[in-house]
Order: C-alpha cells, then sequence, then structure tokens
C-alpha cells in the first residue's frame, strides 16, 4: 500500500513538473513581446525590434508582435536614415557609418525571419517586411570616412605629430582595411616621431614609439633595433632590500624578509617593461664587478654611494609595523529552551518536545600592517611612502543540545557555519595569507610608480 501511494505521489510530481515546464516556455516567449512593447514605448526603436524578431522566430503566429513590428520598423529606419542624412550633411562621415550599420542590421533581421502569416488571411498570406537597402550608401559612407582620415592623418604627419597621424591611419583601416598605403605612412610617421623623441634624449618615450611601429609594419627599417637601444636606455634599476620585522612578534619567523621576497617576485612576474628589479644578493653582484665587496648598512644615508657603484636608479626598504592577533576564545550563550507541539497520527496523541540548547562561538584574526618607501639613488630622497594592511579572520560556530533534537530551531541549526565545531586556522596561517595580499598589493604599487 505505501508503495502504490509513493508511486502515485511520484507520478503527481511527474505531472506537474510537465506542466510548469509546458506553461513556463510560453511565459519566456511571451516576454519578448512585452520586452519590445516597452522598448517601443520607451522610445528604443532598435531594441523594439530585436525583441520583436526573436519573439516571431520562436512563435511566426504571435499577431501582436507581426503587428506591433510592422509599426516600429519603419519608424526605427526613417529615424537611422535621417540622422544619416544630418551627419553626411555635416561631414560627420564616422556617425554617418553608423547609422548605415544600423540600418542594415535591422534589415538583416527582417530577412532572417521565418514566414510569418497574415492574420485571418484566407488562403494564407505572409507578411512582406519593408526593406530599406542601404547598402551603396553605407559603402561610400566607408569609402569617403576612410578617405577623411587618411587625409588628416597625411597633414598630422607633415605637421610632426607622429601619433596623431598614426592614430588617423588607424581610424581609417577600421572603415577600409589595409585602406592605400595607411599602413606604411603610420609607420613611418610614428617612426620619425620615436627618432625625435630619441634625439631629445626622451627614452622611453622613443622606445614606446618604435614598439608602435611595429604593430603597423613588422620589422620596419629599425625600429626592432631602436626600440631594444631605447628601452635599455629608459630602464630604471631598482633595488628592494630585505624588509624588517618591526612588530615586536618574533615567533612569526622572518616575515619581513618573506614579504620582500614575495615583493619582488610578484613585480618581477609582471614583466615591466622598463623596470628592472634586483635584490640585496643581485646588489652585492654588481657592487662586486665594481671592486666593492663590502657596502655595510644601506639606508637612505648611503644609498647615494651604492647606487654610485651599481647603477641603482632607487632603492626600497619596507617594514612589517605591527601584527595584530585577536583570538578571543570560545562564547557560549546561556542556554534556551524551545517547545513545539507535535501530534503523532498513529496514537492520535499531542506531544510537547522540550529542546535545550546552547550556541557556540569560535572566532580569531590578525591584521598586519607594512610600510614601504621608495628612495631616490642619486639623492637619497624620499620619492614614494605608502602602508597597507590587510586582515585575515576565521569563525566556527555550532549549536549543542539536550532533550528532543525536532525542538531544536531551524534557526538556531541555519546560523551553524559549514563543519560546525573545528578548530580555527592557526594565526601562523593567517599571517601568512595576509603577508601574501600585502605583496599583491606593495608589488602593485611599485610597479606603478615606475611604470
Amino acid at each position: 500500500m505505501e508503495a502504490v501511494r509513493a508511486l502515485l505521489a511520484a507520478s503527481r510530481l511527474g505531472v506537474l513538473v510537465v506542466v510548469v515546464a509546458a506553461l513556463a516556455a510560453p511565459s519566456v516567449i511571451a516576454s519578448e513581446y512585452r520586452d519590445g512593447k516597452r522598448a517601443y514605448e520607451a522610445g528604443d526603436y532598435d531594441k523594439a525590434v530585436a525583441f520583436l524578431a526573436a519573439q516571431l522566430r520562436e512563435r511566426p503566429k504571435h499577431d501582436d508582435a507581426a503587428e506591433l513590428l510592422l509599426v516600429v520598423l519603419p519608424v526605427a529606419y526613417e529615424r537611422h536614415r535621417s540622422a544619416a542624412e544630418d551627419a553626411e550633411a555635416s561631414q560627420d562621415w564616422d556617425r554617418a557609418v553608423t547609422e548605415y550599420k544600423a540600418i542594415a542590421k535591422l534589415t538583416s533581421d527582417m530577412r532572417s525571419l521565418p514566414p510569418v502569416p497574415k492574420k485571418r488571411s484566407k488562403p494564407p498570406q505572409f507578411v512582406e517586411w519593408p526593406i530599406l537597402d542601404v547598402s551603396a550608401q553605407l559603402r561610400a559612407a566607408n569609402e569617403t570616412a576612410a578617405e577623411t582620415h587618411y587625409e588628416k592623418g597625411v597633414s598630422l604627419m607633415g605637421a610632426g605629430k607622429g601619433p596623431e597621424a598614426a592614430r588617423e591611419f588607424v581610424a581609417a583601416q577600421h572603415f577600409i582595411p589595409k585602406y592605400r598605403d595607411s599602413q606604411t605612412l603610420g609607420a613611418e610617421a610614428l617612426y620619425r616621431s620615436a627618432m625625435e623623441l630619441r634625439e631629445q634624449k626622451k627614452m622611453k618615450e622613443a622606445a614606446l614609439n618604435f614598439r608602435a611601429v611595429q604593430a603597423f609594419v613588422h620589422e620596419y627599417k629599425d625600429s626592432a633595433q631602436m626600440y631594444a637601444e631605447c628601452r635599455a636606455a629608459a630602464i630604471v634599476r631598482v633595488a628592494v632590500m630585505p624588509f624588517e620585522n618591526k612588530s615586536g612578534k618574533e615567533y612569526f619567523g622572518a616575515v619581513g624578509e618573506l614579504l620582500s621576497d614575495k615583493v619582488l617576485a610578484k613585480a618581477l612576474n609582471s614583466d615591466p617593461e622598463f623596470i628592472e628589479f634586483v635584490n640585496r644578493d643581485q646588489l652585492a653582484a654588481l657592487m662586486a664587478e665594481k671592486g666593492q665587496q663590502e657596502f655595510g648598512v644601506i639606508d637612505a644615508s648611503t644609498v647615494a654611494a651604492v647606487s654610485k657603484f651599481a647603477s641603482v636608479q632607487a632603492f626600497v626598504f619596507g617594514k612589517i609595523l605591527t601584527i595584530q592577533e585577536d583570538f578571543p576564545g570560545e562564547q557560549v550563550t546561556a542556554e534556551k529552551e524551545n517547545r513545539i507541539k507535535f501530534y503523532d497520527y498513529n496514537t492520535k496523541q499531542e506531544h510537547v518536545l522540550v529542546a535545550l540548547f546552547r550556541q557556540h562561538t569560535l572566532k580569531g584574526s590578525v591584521e598586519v600592517t607594512a610600510g614601504l618607501s621608495v628612495v631616490d639613488g642619486e639623492k637619497g630622497k624620499l620619492l614614494k611612502a605608502e602602508n597597507v594592511t590587510e586582515r585575515r579572520s576565521d569563525e566556527a560556530r555550532w549549536i549543542t543540545w539536550r532533550g528532543d533534537e525536532r525542538a531544536v530551531p531551524q534557526w538556531a541549526i541555519d546560523s551553524q557555519t559549514p563543519g560546525g565545531q573545528r578548530p580555527l586556522e592557526g594565526p601562523e596561517a593567517m599571517v601568512q595569507d595576509a603577508v601574501e595580499a600585502l605583496s599583491e598589493r606593495l608589488a602593485r604599487a611599485l610597479v606603478a610608480h615606475f611604470g
């Protein structure tokens, strides 16, 4: 008997699922029509056309969608046609192309529709959608826009404005790929600009321009060689010194040096184009090359001497300033009582179930603050100072009870954290996580400063 009841229940559920699924599909389709109508009322005719077309692809016999589309489509066409003509009159060829492309998109949507029957037509007839063919106008606008940008690029190039000229040549190719000799002219404009910057000893800017040349024409003239030469001259050598742990919490180990190692590694992983990072050991090797075996303590007062021998333009110093721990121990609420009524259908009797429960909380956190300073290698001047803080925490919540488990309130059960009663992550692990996050932030700050 129980098996029969279960089967009937399952079958009813199955019917319900099928019915719900069947009802849900039309509602999704109908929403396309509703969205199209809302877009039309809001004056967003392109979006209205898109929604209504999607409706008719799903359900070609949706009369309301077809009727509304016949109203919206001509309005959308006219709005873009009028805007395109205004743009042409003001010689804004970029905007003219945009408007003609919008018309072409509307036309494409209409041509992709399945046959849509007219309402109550006998014999059956199909809706003929208005088509506005602007392919000739779009082609002409593209050509004019490309030529306009090309001529502007030539003019800017003649005025010695290489990067601006290059942007115009790129714009020309946006409308017609490889338009005339725009690629070669773009490369030449940037090359001339790069050579001028090189003469002015603006090596970083020159390198960036030589690199951009190669995006136009690969291996254009000697741009690759010039890029390498200017980049090498523009590189800033930065020495990252071991960070100190000034928190007074030596039992966490050499977290200062750990942080500086991670900062250096992450900065290097970002592959900065114009920065060369070195650590203390590499700095010692550079000094040794110049016959300086010992250089003692390096700080703001000694960086100038070290910089002279190791060709270091900047030094990075850092400290773990504070490590704050907060592990207050387990907290337990007073015992609470909960009663519920329970009706036993087998015995036809009502019972009162009672549960007594307590909520337990175990939480802990650490907060690590680090400071970083960047010092100019030549003059010992402070270039940048920044303090950052990261906090890590863990919490476990669970309940204990006595009495009838069924009377434990659901809100108390839901208040427990996954895993319930468990040991917290230790402060050492939290400090390690905080140091990892600090290193990410400090490395980004360093690269951004010198980048």
